[in-house]
Order: C-alpha cells, then structure tokens, then sequence
C-alpha cells in the first residue's frame, strides 16, 4: 500500500453509530477528553475520527468522547476500508505511541504560549502549563552556576562537561536547563 494512496473524504457520520474499540489499551482521563472538547468547541473540528468498515474506532477514541461530552449528534470520519485487521490493530498502537518520543522545547514552549492567556487560558489549560513552566524555570534556576561572561566564555571556549544521569526520566526532566549551561555538549543517562 502506498504511503500516498487517499484516504478519502470525511464525512459527517451520527455519532451515535460510532463505535469505541473496547480492547484499546490507551487509557483516556476525564482531563484529556474535557481539553479535547474545549478545543472541538473553540477551534471546530480539525481532525477527523478514522474508522473501518465496521464504523469501530482506528485513531480519535479521544475525539470521540468529547464529541459525546459535547452532545455532538455527528462528527467528521473517515472510513479506512483498505487495511487489513493486523494492519487496524498495528495503527491504533502506534498512533498512540508516538507521543511517547517526543519532549517539550520549554524555551519555545513559554514563547508560544504568551500572550494567549486571555483568550486561550481554558483551551489551554494555562493554570496547569504554569505550573509546568514553574517547575522548568525553577529547575534552571538551580541549574545556573552564576559565572561571570568572561568565565563562563571560557568555559564554553576550553572546556567540555558530560552530565550523566542514573535514570533517563532524571535526565529528561534536568536536561534542558542542564544544555544551556555553559560548557555543557551532552546530557547522558547510565543504563544500569
């Protein structure tokens, strides 16, 4: 099958004759589908609910739940009729595992959100994101050595520092401020 092959158009379906997949092991909080519906109420549908022939969820339980906590009478699906059952199960996995490899840029992050606090801060979720910064900012805070520009060029000029964590969520969490310390070229884990 290739990569490029149309999936075809969405199409307004009853959400009542979608179907959840009930063996999905992707566990789905109350808070993820209340944003999910937030942002289906402010910005409007802007990804479709993918389904098989038997109208049973491949990729958007999410989207599905928040059209139902709603009380959307449809929502936009596509039917994929091309995959083979292992192929269905295959893509519900890894639609949802792909997350898992990806990480926050904080800098960037605290960039894009400002500004948006008036108008966004409950699409958002601000009040958590805040307190997700604070944590980051506090983190870097404590990170920062305080040399002075002339030292700290030196350092970055003649010197190299490895920080090695015990644990690779350790080092995900202290990395980012670890990164911009002067010197500093690698940020590793220790496999034990």
């Amino acid at each position: 099958m290739s990569a490029v092959s149309p999936l075809g158009e969405p199409r307004l379906i009853p959400v009542s004759r979608i179907r959840p997949y009930q063996a999905n092991p992707r566990r789905r909080p109350d808070k993820a589908v209340e944003q999910v519906a937030r942002s289906i109420r402010e910005f409007g549908w802007q990804q479709p609910i993918v389904v098989d022939r038997e109208m049973v969820i491949i990729i958007g339980h999410t989207r599905y739940h928040a059209a139902k906590h709603l009380g959307e009478k449809e929502a936009p699906v596509i039917v994929d009729d091309r995959l083979t059952p292992d192929q269905v199960r295959a893509l519900r996995v890894v639609d949802n595992r792909t997350h898992d490899y990806t990480t926050w840029d904080y800098p960037l992050l605290i960039s894009e959100l400002d500004g948006l606090d008036e108008l966004y801060a409950g699409v958002l979720d601000l009040a958590d994101w805040q307190a997700i910064i604070s944590q980051y900012e506090d983190a870097q805070a404590e990170a920062e050595l305080g040399f002075d520009p002339e030292t700290a060029a030196a350092l970055a000029g003649e010197h190299t520092l490895t920080v090695t964590f015990v644990t690779r969520e350790n080092a995900d969490a202290a990395g980012p401020a670890i990164l911009d310390l002067p010197g500093v070229t690698n940020v590793t884990y220790a496999r034990k």
